[in-house]
């Protein structure tokens, strides 16, 4: 994420200093894909892989300049931190006022406050850290944070108050052993990423132990001498190669970084080491990809919020006439930011105007992030019927997540979060409600309904998690398989007489890939294919119990968060059309009706006429994000999931789709 600066030669010869330009070329190869990924671009699903290259860049470009001043006897920490200042602050700062006055119309208090406290963690950079601590699964969606972007400059920032006493500490009492110690760190760094990865995953991604490998692989190469032998341009290409080849194919999904980051790292590496004088440094040097090279640092930067906010306004994901605004808006503005912000104080002023220039601007930054936090985001913006709006999606996301904290006497052996919770009269469970996170959802409704028919319950709910046996997920490692498992284990022990299924099948089916009896899933079909199998194999593992099953099929939901939608006065569709609704989910419901459960609910019967309900009658969301019901919604559905129980305990086996139509459209 740096910009154009002389490169060090073969740090072993006397060969001067001279700019390369085909490494603004590969920092296109770096940036492009991840303004492509993030603008929803199909095809560079494996985006997200430029900021590995990055990070090598950025170890083998400061590595050389630091290797050099240190030999020479020129190091100077204050002047190696005058010139991050020079390179980072003005764009950096530039990017954080526009994004604080575009929040002020768009972005809600509590958005606003989360804003703040992203600011004042950019400013110390520690913003790698603070997402971090907010990757739980209740935490605000990644689409609503614009300073997202800035946790790798964290990781970078950090690296760099480390790195650069190692290396003098290196050179002045090990240089001879300097290469083998960063080979270490290397494979050090590496085995940590990829055992952290398989059990915490976003602290993996997210934190310096485990992403310090890619800087420490640049620093490698600037500290060997350059290859030029008869296979330099095989090589450079195949770095390029490397990159391409998971940009095109990897998947968000995909567990990562890990081991799947190498080979985007290898492949930086090899160009870095290799393309010097080949055919590979001619077309990296091509003046458009340098340009985008030279822009790559402000496009980083800018892109991320202009996305964000489009997407808040308009909706998620974009309309592809919205992605073409946002890719060509971020190119401008990088444009105009590259011009008249990053390299005016590239190589003006003096130190003591850098320094100023610096404290001024940590000092406004974090006095706008402790206004925005102390001011609670500054709710008077806002009408009160927009702040209530706001308080009922928090109130009531507030209390679904406290449910998850109701069963702690009903362990059932599984290890990581899930909620345990007795609904209706007490006694022995006679119905086990199994499910995700739209069963605890659901509480409140299967509470008052089985009250009323007497029938005592307890609900099974792991957040992320379709209670499907066999079935796991991909991207968040959440150990669904083994808890679907302890569900089943819970209902073969208590022997109730009938279960019902809950999940969030949309997601499932459209969002969560999944690993089913050895098969990964990777798209629409793959996902459909996995539900179907494991849900086949679950319906005959209950089957073979003797209890009575029950299924609630997909509630319709909202395309966005509908009380912050109408709080902000989003210009996004709201609304799935009952014909849309209905075609996504063909295929599933065939897959259910073949089973022939003893009983289905359909609450597209009850909320949808030509468009799928969002808000009851009053006007208040039915949901208090996309997909999760509030209170209203638990009201509105409440009869539907009474039906549901007294035909399982009347002993119905005939396979009917239960529900009616309210009215609302």
């Amino acid at each position: 994420m740096h910009g154009s600066r002389p490169e060090v030669g073969q740090v072993h010869s006397p060969e001067a200093l001279r700019y390369r330009p085909e490494i603004d070329g590969l920092r296109a190869l770096a940036v492009l894909p991840v303004i492509l990924f993030h603008a929803g671009v199909t095809f560079f699903s494996g985006g997200f892989v430029g900021v590995d290259v990055f990070f090598v860049i950025s170890g083998f470009l400061i590595t050389g300049i630091l290797y050099r001043e240190i030999s020479a006897g020129k190091f100077s920490i204050l002047n190696f931190y005058e010139r991050r200042i020079r390179r980072l602050f003005p764009a950096l700062f530039a990017m954080l006022a526009a994004s604080s006055a575009i929040g002020w119309f768009i972005l809600l208090p509590d958005e606003f406050a989360a804003f703040g406290r992203q600011i004042l963690a950019t400013c110390l950079f520690m913003s790698n850290i603070l997402f971090w601590s907010e990757d739980g699964y209740f935490d605000a969606e990644s689409a609503t944070k614009p300073l997202l972007h800035t946790w790798s400059l964290a990781v970078e920032e950090q690296y760099y108050i480390i790195f650069p006493l190692l290396l003098w500490l290196m050179v002045r009492y090990a240089r001879s052993a300097i290469r083998p110690i960063v080979m270490l760190g290397i494979v050090g760094s590496l085995v940590v990423s990829e055992l952290v990865l398989h059990r915490f995953p976003s602290t993996a991604f997210f934190m310096l132990p485990t992403r310090a490998w890619e800087l420490l692989i640049g620093a490698l190469v600037a500290l060997i001498p350059a290859y030029s032998g008869r296979y330099a341009a095989v090589l450079a290409w195949a770095g390029v190669g490397a990159i391409l080849i998971p940009v095109l194919t990897f998947q968000e999904s995909m567990l990562f970084p890990g081991i799947a980051a190498l080979p985007p790292c290898a492949g930086a590496a090899a160009i870095l080491w290799a393309s010097r004088g080949t055919s590979c440094a001619v077309a990296l040097s091509n003046r458009g990809l340098r340009f985008f090279g030279l822009i790559s640092y402000s496009l980083y930067l800018w892109h991320w919020p202009i996305i964000v906010f489009l997407g808040l306004k308009f909706g998620m994901p974009m309309s592809p006439d919205l992605t073409v605004v946002a890719i060509l808006l971020s190119l401008a503005v990088a444009t105009a930011s590259w011009r008249f912000v990053e390299r005016p104080l590239r190589k003006g002023g003096g130190k003591p105007f850098v320094w100023s220039f610096g404290g001024a601007c940590l000092t406004a930054g974090m006095s706008v992030a402790a206004i925005l936090i102390v001011g609670n985001g500054l709710p008077a913006r806002f009408t009160s019927m927009q702040n209530r709006m706001v308080d009922l999606s928090i109130r009531e996301g507030a209390a679904m997540e406290a449910a998850y904290r109701c069963g702690a006497a009903h362990k059932i052996g599984i290890r990581k979060k899930v909620g345990v919770c007795d609904v209706g009269p007490g006694g022995r469970p006679r119905l086990v409600i199994l499910g995700d996170s739209e069963a605890m959802a659901l509480k409140p409704a299967f509470s008052a309904a089985l009250e009323r028919s007497d029938i005592p319950a307890r609900l099974i709910s792991k957040p992320g998690c379709p209670p499907l046996l066999g079935l796991d997920r991909v991207e968040t490692s959440r150990g669904c398989a083994a808890a679907s498992a302890a569900m089943a284990a819970y209902v073969r022990a208590v022997k109730p007489a009938a279960i019902i299924l809950v999940a969030n099948w949309r997601n499932v089916l459209s969002a969560k890939n999944t690993i089913f009896a050895g098969r990964t899933s990777y798209d629409a079909a793959s996902r459909l294919d996995n539900v179907t199998r494991a849900l086949s194999r679950t319906v005959a593992v209950y089957r073979s119990m003797g209890v009575r099953i029950g299924i609630v099929r997909s509630l319709p939901g909202a395309t966005t968060s509908v009380g912050r939608a109408v709080a902000r006065s989003s210009l996004a569709p709201l609304h799935y059309t009952l014909a849309d609704h209905r075609a996504a989910f063909v295929p599933l419901n065939r897959a259910i009706d073949a089973l022939r459960p003893d009983a289905i609910v359909d609450p597209a019967d009850i909320t949808c006429r030509s468009l799928c309900a969002v808000t009851d009658a009053a006007g208040t969301p039915l949901y208090w994000d996309a997909s999760h019901p509030g209170a209203a919604g638990n009201a509105v559905l409440e009869p539907m999931l009474a039906t549901l129980v007294t035909k399982l305990f009347n002993g119905h086996t005939a396979h009917a789709a239960i529900g009616h139509d309210d009215g609302r459209s």
